[in-house]
Formats: structure tokens, sequence, C-alpha cells
């Protein structure tokens, strides 16, 4: 509102308020005055004094008539003039209100001058000091940016290996930190580099001093790192033997919460569980609450080797509690999780767990000691919307083989399941998995130290010595219940028999991919497939991989390449009218396999491949 308009309001109403009135003696004046003149000159010639006439009725009516009809806008005007007046009133308020933010920005204005009076001078001793040491930093100076960056690059591929590897993680990453106080220019290229800052270290060892100290040094990497949805950051925290704590420890484990709340991965190693360590860990990230964690990983592996080194040497075999992990300790973050991956001992999960109600991914590497039914009956009915469990170290039972009552694991959305045994007990009580949805089965008797879920090399993996009977139960519990979904397997360690060949007819027929690894192939495995029986329920299949260390014969019958080749030539009839023809890759032994069959082979199947 411009601030003249109030008063020109305020003059318009005063000139209508007015208008009636002037408008009323202008008429009496008409009216009247001139009868009063005529009256005044008949006294001046008469020299008898006559009074002067009064106003008649008519004239009475018409005033009273004119006053009746400008009532109304007289009225209308003073309502007119008090808003105008309040109309001044705000604007003088307005004008009050503006000129005291004004002398707010003139402070703020003031502040930030003499910040930048500061920074100036800040600047100016920075760079004499660079001034000071031009001399002996005079080479290293000139190193282009990118030099620079693979410099930082590998000392920060350092530190991240020293945390993988379970060492002194902040020898690696301090080495970022000198690195950024060699010059100005090094220092610029480390802070705008924001990758350098997404993994967040933090050592928790010793007493309280040690803890303050690491509290600090993890608040300097915060305050570097750029948390951002296209930047996820990472935050690993390694556990040692905490001999005392005290309040320098509290202001650690907020430090560590602060840090949690804006990580998207979490890595949690426990190097060593003596004393009180670990409770006040799971104490300290019982009110953790983070909207953006993906990935949680618990590793106490190392911890559970030192348990083992710890153990006297015997015969017999030692049985011993490793370090146990709650979930809500751990987990208490909210529904954005998806990721667990726990290795070294199974956690224990209470029946409501609210925080692993999105978990779709579960990955458990434990020793078969250490894992029991009933903690992975909660694990799974804690986790309603998991898709992908990849298992290291359970001991399965099968209906028939059973003399106790085994515990039934059923999960209707589980899709890809991974199991690695490297013991199986049919005599003793133990789970019965049940999985109506599954579509990917991995199925692997192996000694082995990590899991593996998506990818592994065949070479790396030590079988286990079982009977191949047992090996076929195991697998028959596994499909029983998914033969309307399982679209794909992968056995490790299985021996390819006609027993073999049969467990898969009767079982998937539904089946599309089928990966095998095994020691052992026998003529009775082609044998059987060829079967036109065999044929017509697998008639789903579309890849076959297949790899064996040796061929041997079976009782009663001899190695003949001919079944393979009469396989691969019916596949081909089947399949020469499909888009996506069968394809076959064979991986025989040298001395066995010899280059004219292979060439066949892969004559009569164009898409097969086979290798020696």
């Amino acid at each position: 509102m411009h601030f003249g308009q109030p008063r020109a309001t305020l003059t318009c109403a005063l000139e209508l308020a007015t208008r009636p009135f002037t408008q009323l003696a202008s008429y009496a004046q008409k009216l009247v005055l001139p009868s009063l003149a005529f009256q005044r000159d008949d006294a001046l010639s008469d020299p008898q004094p006559t009074l002067i006439r009064a106003v008649t009725a008519h004239e009475e009516a018409v005033i009273c008539a004119l006053v009746a009809d400008y009532k109304e806008d007289a009225v209308l005007a003073l309502r007119r003039i008090v808003q105008a007046q309040a109309d001044v009133d705000t604007a003088n308020a307005t004008v009050r209100q503006l000129e005291q933010h004004l002398s707010t920005a003139r402070e703020a204005a003031t502040s930030a001058r003499n910040q930048l009076d500061t920074s100036i001078k800040w600047r100016d001793l920075v760079h004499e000091s660079i001034r000071t040491t031009r001399a002996p930093l005079h080479p290293v100076r000139r190193i282009p940016c990118e030099v620079l960056l693979l410099i930082f690059e590998l000392a920060f591929e350092t530190a991240l290996k020293d945390v993988d590897l379970c060492l002194d993680v902040r020898s690696g990453r301090r080495q970022t930190f000198d690195l950024a106080h060699v010059c100005r220019t090094w220092r610029c290229v480390v802070q705008r580099s924001g990758q350098f800052w997404t993994h967040l270290i933090v050592d928790i060892e010793g007493d309280g001093q040690a803890h303050r100290s690491a509290a600090d040094y993890l608040h300097l990497q915060m305050q570097l790192a750029r948390p951002s949805p296209a930047m996820k950051s990472h935050l690993h925290i390694a556990v040692h033997d905490v001999q005392a704590f005290s309040f320098e420890s509290v202001h650690l484990f907020e430090q560590v919460n602060l840090a949690m709340k804006d990580a998207s991965f979490v890595t949690f190693f426990g190097k060593s569980f003596c004393g009180e360590s670990l409770p006040a860990f799971q104490a300290a990230l019982l009110h953790v609450h983070s909207t953006r964690i993906e990935e949680l990983t618990i590793d106490t592996s190392t911890a559970l080797r030192e348990l083992q080194d710890l153990q006297p040497e015997s015969d017999e075999p030692t049985f011993f509690e490793p370090p146990s992990i709650t979930l809500p300790a751990c987990f208490g973050i909210g529904t954005t999780l998806k990721t667990i991956i726990v290795r070294g001992g199974m956690p224990e999960t209470p029946k409501h767990c609210e925080g692993l109600s999105n978990v779709t991914t579960v990955l458990i590497d434990a020793p078969d000691d250490f894992i029991f039914p009933e903690q992975l009956h909660d694990l799974i009915s804690a986790t309603p919307s998991l898709e992908t469990l990849a298992l290291q170290g359970l001991d399965l039972v099968t209906p028939d083989q059973a003399t106790a009552t085994p515990t039934v694991l059923t999960h209707s959305n589980l899709r890809n399941f991974a199991l690695f045994i490297s013991e199986v007990e049919p005599d003793a009580g133990g789970v019965l998995l049940q999985f109506p949805a599954l579509a990917c089965l991995t199925l692997g008797f192996v000694k082995c130290d990590a899991v593996y879920a998506d990818s592994f090399d065949l070479r790396k993996v030590t079988p286990v010595d079982l009977a191949p009977e047992l090996k076929l139960s195991v697998l028959l519990s596994l499909c029983a219940y998914t033969s309307d979904s399982l679209t794909h397997i992968t056995l490790l360690n299985v021996d390819m028999n006609g027993a073999l060949a049969h467990t898969l007819i009767d079982t998937c027929p539904l089946l599309q991919k089928l990966v095998v690894h095994g020691e052992v192939m026998c003529t009775l495995f082609w044998a059987t497939l060829n079967k036109p029986a065999a044929i017509a329920t697998m008639s789903s299949l579309q890849v076959l991989i297949f790899e064996t260390e040796y061929l041997c014969d079976a009782p009663g019958h001899t190695w003949d390449p001919a079944h393979l080749l009469g396989y691969a030539r019916t596949m081909k009839r089947r399949t020469e009218d499909a888009k996506s023809p069968l394809q076959i890759s064979i991986t025989f032994p040298s001395h066995v396999a010899t280059p004219a069959w292979l060439d066949e082979l892969s004559l009569v199947q164009g898409s097969s491949s086979s290798s020696v």
C-alpha cells in the first residue's frame, strides 16, 4: 500500500461528508434570500417597520426532504472517515516493522563483514605459511591433480583393506589425513573429493582416554563426510577388549549413534569380546533410530578364532559358546534395513522385532555347532519380507530318517535359498525346511569359510566326505515342498549318477537351469536323462552346466559318450524351433574326454560348449 493513499482517502471522505450540507445551504439561499431581500426593500421604502416573513410550510417541507435525502450519505461518509483513519494506523505499523527489519539486516551485514575480515586474516596467515615452506614442498606442489587422486585412492584402499583384515584401521585412514596436510593444493583436492569420506572408521579399545581420542577422530571424519542419496556412507566399527568405561566412553557411543543415523551401510567387527565390551556396545545401540541404513554386517569371526585358539589341544572335540549378538541391539533402526550379513555366529532374534519387517536378504556364516534350529526359526519368523536366505553350517533331518521331531521352518515369500552343509546328522533332531515359493536352490556339501550366495568359485571349495545316498536324501527333502515353483538348482559336490537323475526328474518337473559340480559322473546319469519319459517330464530345461573331476563306471556299466551325444541330439530336435535352444556346458578331465567326441558333441548341439 502506498503511504499517501490513506491521506487521499480521508480527504475524499471529508468532501463527501460536507457535500450534502453545502447543497442544502445553496438551496436555502436560493429559496429564502430572495424573499428576505424583497422584504428589506419594502422596509426601506415603507417608513413603518414590518416583521420578517416566517418560512412557509412548503419551504420547511422542502428543507426536511433535503436533509432526509442526504442523511444516509452523511453516515456513509463518516464511516469512510473511520476506515481511512484505521488504514492510516495500519500503514504506520507497517512502516515501523520495516524499519525494525532494516535495523536487523544492518546488524547481520556488520557481523558478516567482521567474519569476512577474520577469514581474510586467516587466509593471509595460510599464504604466509605456504611462502615460508615453499622451498621444501615445491617438488610435490607441482604434482597434477590426476596423480594426486591416484595417491589418495591408494591410501583410501589401504584403509579399507585394513578394515577387512581386522587390523589397525586408524593407521590406514590417517594416511589420508596426513596427505591432506602436505600443502594447500593437496588439502583442497582431499576436501573436494567426497568419495574419500564416505567410509567412516571407528576403533573402540582401551580405556576412557582412548575412547575420547576415538570419539574426536570419528567427529573429524563426520565433518568431512557428505552423505547424500547419490553418495551413500559406510560406517565401520571395530570393537576390541575394553578395559574400563567412563564419561568418555559415553561420548564415544553418542558419536557412533550420530554416525549410524546418516550411514547407509554399517559393518561391525568384533575383534575381541573379553570383559564387558560387547554388552556395553549393545546397550549403546539400543536407542539408535536411523532412516537411511540399508545393509548391516556383523563379523565376529575374528573373536571366534581367538576363542578357538585359547582352547587346549586335545583329540576330543571341544564345545564352547561363541560371542552372541542380540538383533534388537543392532537392528533397532527403523524399517529401511534390507540386507543382514552375519559371520562367525548365529544372532538371537526375539519374537517381536519390528526393525526386520522389510529385510529381503539374510546371509549367515556360522559353524555347524553354533547354529540352532530355534534361532533360525525366530529369524525367519521376524522377516516376513525375506526373499534370499544363505546359510552355512546347518544340520538337516529328512522325514523318513528322523528319530526325533524336527523343527519345521516355513516361509511363503522366500524365493532364493542357499545352503552349504559341512555336517549332516540324519539321526538327530534338526530342522525341516518348507518353502513353497522357492525358485532358486543352491545346495553344497563343502568345507568353506564364507557364504557363497550369488557367485562362487567351484575350484576353491573342499568337498565333505558324505555318502551319496545321504546327500540325495537332503536334496529330496528340500525339493519335496518346492516342486511347483523350483526353476533353478545349483549343486556342489554331488555325484552325478542315476539316483541323482531320478531325483531331479521326480521332484523338479519345471526345472529351467541346472548347475552341477561333482566329483564323479557315470553313464547312468545321462542314460537316465536320455529316456523319452524323462525328456518329456523335464521339457522346461534351458541351461545345463556340468563340471566333474572323474568319469567312472558304475557296477555293470561302462562309460560311453554315446548316451551324452544321444541326449544332445534329442534336445536339439526338441529345441530347434524354439527361440532359446537348450545350452549345455560340460567340463571333463583331460585324460578321459577326447577332443574327437567333444567336437562331435559341439557339432550336434550348436549352442552348447564343452571344455577339457
